[in-house]
């Protein structure tokens, strides 16, 4: 395809997508946003027993609810019957329950999720087939009156895609006050998730016969899903590694900026265009389009009509699928190297790390080099597919997706509070610096009235005044865990409105 030919082809089918350009930009920053809230929890949401609760949570109460705000009691289903009887009690009871309460019905917009199961959830709808096998398992136990009716409940849309709550914010109150209504025994937003440990949190659970009535029920809950949820989760945390660079935390929001995401985008229209040319063959997206097809593939109804106008049918998507494929290309990759006269001699320098990361770059050079080759003969030589900024960094060193560090390292603090400690921490500093104001002013009011006999109260009132401003500086900053955090909005704005840095654009020009 020509750069004319493409030139004109792109506009066309931007016509046909569902929302305009500057949603899906606006959408990929949220995902981002998202996905590094929740490497910024205190228990990690990648693996562990927080994760495994984050998937009971998600099943056992998040799809209730879904079920029960999407048939709305002024809306009459003849057609829709449940066949779970337990389970229509428990819709019932969630629907008066709101209603006795005094409030409106909620919307299928209002719902905002916390943290961990909007974690899950996105994690779950990266999988459109898993997801949809799933939703339609739900339905025929028993769990929902049609499987058509549950795919709806649980579809999301590019303004709900990526909605998350810490349970303190205003977006989250009408669904955190049905929450608290209908499951009194389980927090909206887990405590171990802002400020201690599982062990502790269940601790206190066990304290409280209803909590620990649930955790006995939970134990004997039996999952419908036959996705590997947790699995699927764990492989996000390389995903999150590619947006984040915690070695350099002033260039950590290029991939946020909008030229970066413009060209993102109209990258990814080409590579649906080049699966559609070459179906069945695996190709390897580059980072920028790999934000872009997260993105798209969170937000479920565009999804769905956007790759059925583009190439006539969604295109499959599975981090476990692809994780295997990996593994059986490295093991591959091992005995040809191992094979040959030079191999044994490089590997076995190396230590089981360093050779796997290494196979695993090899591999994913050779994949990239082959969807490389299908690229050029599609669109040319140039604009390149394998640009600088947009390369694979490799598997994260450690246990988080690397934001948590770079966040520690420019804010100087893991730890979070309520909002009560913050209070009650800004008052001491209030008072004790207005203790030293009035040490100084007196000091100063005796030491001209006496000639200087007071004099030393003069610095001693300075460091009480500085103690005061030490203690307002100490309050440890609150992770944003909510998709309104102000941190998030003012990243957003900043964006917005700030130019590509000039290091980027050199190498964009110099790329093209």
């Amino acid at each position: 395809m020509d750069p004319t030919t493409l030139h004109e082809w792109l506009p066309r089918v931007q016509r046909n997508l569902s929302r305009c350009q500057a949603d899906y930009i606006t959408a990929a920053r949220r995902l981002m946003y998202m996905v590094k809230a929740v490497d910024l929890t205190l228990e990690s949401l990648y693996t562990g027993p927080a994760l495994e609760r984050a998937v009971w949570r998600y099943e056992a109460l998040w799809y209730p609810l879904l079920a029960a705000v999407a048939q709305h009691p002024s809306k009459q289903h003849p057609e829709l019957h449940w066949v779970h009887h337990a389970f229509a009690t428990k819709v019932d009871e969630i629907r008066s329950k709101n209603f006795s309460r005094g409030g409106l019905w909620l919307s299928m917009e209002d719902l905002v999720p916390p943290l961990d199961i909007a974690w899950v959830w996105y994690v779950h709808r990266i999988n459109p087939t898993a997801y949809a096998a799933d939703l339609a398992q739900y339905a025929r136990e028993g769990h929902a009156p049609t499987v058509v009716f549950m795919r709806d409940a649980a579809a999301t849309t590019l303004d709900t895609a990526f909605k998350f709550s810490n349970g303190e914010d205003a977006q989250s109150k009408p669904t955190r006050r049905l929450w608290d209504i209908v499951y009194p025994f389980e927090s909206f937003m887990p405590k171990y998730l802002l400020s201690h440990s599982y062990e502790q949190e269940l601790l206190t659970k066990r304290q409280h016969i209803t909590s620990y009535t649930n955790e006995i029920n939970r134990a004997a809950f039996r999952s419908v899903l036959n996705y590997d949820l947790v699995h699927a989760a764990r492989l996000q945390k390389a995903f999150v590694y590619q947006i984040v660079d915690e070695h350099q935390p002033e260039n950590a929001e290029i991939f946020e900026t909008t030229p970066y995401l413009d060209r993102a985008y109209h990258r990814y229209l080409q590579f649906l265009l080049l699966h559609d040319r070459a179906p069945g063959t695996f190709l390897v997206p580059m980072n920028d389009i790999n934000i872009m097809w997260h993105m798209h593939l969170a937000a479920t109804r565009e999804y769905q009509h956007d790759t059925h106008v583009l190439i006539g049918r969604a295109l499959e998507h599975d981090s476990i699928a692809v994780e295997g494929m990996r593994k059986k290309s490295v093991d591959e990759m091992e005995a040809k190297i191992a094979a040959t006269a030079d191999g044994p001699t490089e590997l076995s320098e190396m230590e089981d790390e360093e050779r796997a990361d290494l196979l695993d770059k090899r591999r994913r050079g050779v994949a990239v080099r082959e969807t490389k080759v299908l690229w050029e003969a599609l669109y040319g030589a140039k604009p390149r597919y394998d640009l600088p900024d947009t390369c694979y960094r490799g598997e994260p060193p450690g246990e988080r997706g690397g934001f948590y560090e770079m966040f520690e390292k420019v804010n100087g603090t893991t730890k979070d509070i309520s909002w009560h400690e913050t209070l009650l921490r800004m008052l001491l500093a209030m008072m004790v610096f207005a203790a030293g104001c009035m040490v100084l002013a007196w000091s100063f009011w005796r030491t001209m009235r006496t000639h200087g006999m007071f004099l030393v109260g003069l610095p001693a009132g300075l460091c009480v005044m500085g103690l005061g401003v030490y203690i307002f500086l100490a309050i440890p900053i609150s992770r944003p865990l909510s998709s309104t955090s102000r941190y998030w909005l003012e990243k957003s704005y900043k964006q917005m409105h700030n130019p590509l840095p000039p290091y980027l654009i050199s190498t964009s020009k110099k790329s093209l």
